[in-house]
């Protein structure tokens, strides 16, 4: 839930911010704010992140000293504020003077009126009064010689028309000439481009041959191998705690023995089990070669990682002795339940640093389960919270989430300002709910991270972000197609038109259900 700090004044109210004047101060916050904290005008940076709504996005903030020339600063500032605490003025948008401008709209405007600022200070200007119609046709000239992207310099000139769309509402010496910037012209016509409008969504389908592989191994992943992978990250969180039985029995088995009397009777253990010496990747300032998992050996002889590694060469010369060989993990966490055609699905327990790998394509599978079987918006997912998942009245399922998207259009919205909506979904939807809520404690489903609990996302209570599900889902594709693809044949076939992404899976669904 959100809550709304004071009701948001007009477009055209004339409001003049003082240096202590709260930044966000007409706008709904995220419900963990503390005001106290809030950006004041005065500040040098802006921290915008309180009134971005979404869960996903990333915080943002303004950092003026960088941005704009001390000269200029004031002005821009002013008219950054009056962006983000009135209604979209009609000379921009005439259908939305009743709204406000999103809080990552108003960050990329300010962006791109950073190369203004600069041109402006590099001819001695000190005030936006100060710039004529002549100047700003210099401006986009300077602009359309740049060797940018037309989509880059169709941003800088709709950045000088966005200042010259709050003159109203600045004071007189932070106004741009009252003409409209070049004319009636749109930037698209300034910078050449010729849009075709269509009224059709031009979000590329997923390939039916790779949706229905994509669905099927997803759906394998959290009803075949999910058990087995969030009770080996379960397992990991004890040892790692020093709380798994293993660990605890060792304390109690070795007690005060020499080390090296423990190790050997750990090694011929592994010998007798039939599994290799544990090991680990060095990071690449210590050469990236594989080594011995001291770390881990540690825990089950009841010592530490730092008295383990003198050893090294013991351990590896008995080792030899045993025949055993140096994994690339400490295969560790199991039993494996889970199958895959008769067999299964793996010849070895988990690995203790692999699992984490594993709980994130496990996520990622359930992710495209529900994005796909839902038709929830990608971001209204990422946002679903620990018990979204009930019976309506008439005892069918349904997912209860938090808009993202066309809240504002509500005729009748929420009074309590949840803005909460329920989806209808299928069956196969609850397995992979309950799967989620299974992996952690964490009240959303998709959390930042379900082993580091305090990241700046993770405080903030902020969902993953929809960049990094997406590199999650195209990794999850990849392992299954390492995994268990045939001699000729992927498991997943590639699409043929680009790569999957979260926003393709309800294009894709609304394509057969229409």
């Amino acid at each position: 839930m959100t809550t709304v700090s004071s009701p948001g004044p007009s477009a055209g109210a004339a409001l003049l911010p003082g240096p202590d004047t709260v930044v966000l101060a007409h706008r709904p916050l995220r419900d963990s704010t503390d005001k106290a904290t809030l950006s004041r005008f005065g500040d040098p940076v802006w921290r915008l992140g309180p009134g971005l709504l979404v869960d996903q996005l990333c915080p943002v903030s303004e950092n003026w000293p960088r941005l704009v020339p001390d000269s200029l600063r004031e002005g821009f500032t002013t008219c950054a504020w009056v962006a983000l605490n009135t209604n979209w003025p009609a000379q921009l948008r005439p259908g939305l003077i009743d709204e406000q401008p999103e809080v990552l709209t108003i960050h990329k405007w300010v962006m791109s009126m950073s190369p203004f600022a600069a041109w402006l200070d590099s001819r001695g200007f000190t005030r936006l009064c100060d710039v004529s119609s002549r100047d700003l046709g210099l401006y986009k000239s300077h602009v359309l010689a740049l060797p940018n992207s037309t989509e880059d310099k169709r941003r800088l000139l709709h950045a000088v028309r966005v200042v010259w769309g709050y003159r109203d509402a600045l004071p007189d010496e932070h106004r741009l000439p009252p003409r409209r910037p070049w004319g009636a012209a749109s930037t698209d016509d300034l910078v050449g481009v010729k849009r075709v409008q269509s009224r059709y969504n031009k979000t590329p389908r997923i390939d039916p041959l790779t949706m229905d592989a994509l669905l099927a191994w997803a759906l394998r992943m959290v009803e075949g191998f999910g058990p087995d992978i969030r009770d080996a990250a379960r397992e990991a969180r004890l040892l790692l705690d020093g709380r798994h039985p293993a660990t605890l029995a060792a304390r109690d088995r070795f007690g005060s023995g020499s080390l090296k009397g423990r190790l050997a009777v750990y090694l011929a253990e592994l010998h007798r089990a039939g599994r290799g010496l544990p090991g680990t990747k060095r990071r690449e300032r210590h050469g990236g070669q594989l080594g011995v998992d001291h770390q881990h050996i540690a825990r089950m002889v009841a010592s530490t990682g730092p008295h383990v590694k003198p050893y090294d060469g013991l351990l590896l010369s008995m080792a030899e002795g045993y025949g055993l060989e140096l994994e690339s993990d400490a295969y560790f966490l199991g039993p494996i339940a889970g199958s895959f055609q008769g067999a299964p699905w793996r010849d070895r327990p988990i690995g203790v640093r692999e699992v984490n790998q594993l709980v994130r394509y496990l996520t990622a599978a359930c992710f495209i389960v529900i994005c796909y079987l839902s038709g929830i918006r990608s971001g209204e997912v990422l946002q679903l919270r620990r018990g979204c998942l009930r019976e309506d009245e008439y005892g069918g399922l349904v997912l209860v989430g938090r808009r993202s998207k066309g809240s504002d259009h509500d005729p009748d919205p929420d009074p309590e300002g949840t803005e909460e909506r329920a989806w209808a979904v299928v069956g196969a939807v609850a397995p992979v709910v309950q799967m989620l809520e299974s992996l952690s404690d964490a009240e959303l489903l998709f959390p930042p991270s379900r082993q580091r609990t305090t990241t700046v996302r993770s405080r903030r209570k902020q969902s993953k972000p929809t960049g990094t599900m997406n590199d999650d889902i195209r990794e999850f594709m990849g392992w299954v197609n390492a995994q268990f693809s045939g001699r000729d044949d992927p498991a997943i076939p590639p699409d043929p038109t680009k790569d999957i992404h979260a926003a393709r899976f309800r294009r894709t669904l609304a394509h057969f259900v229409v």
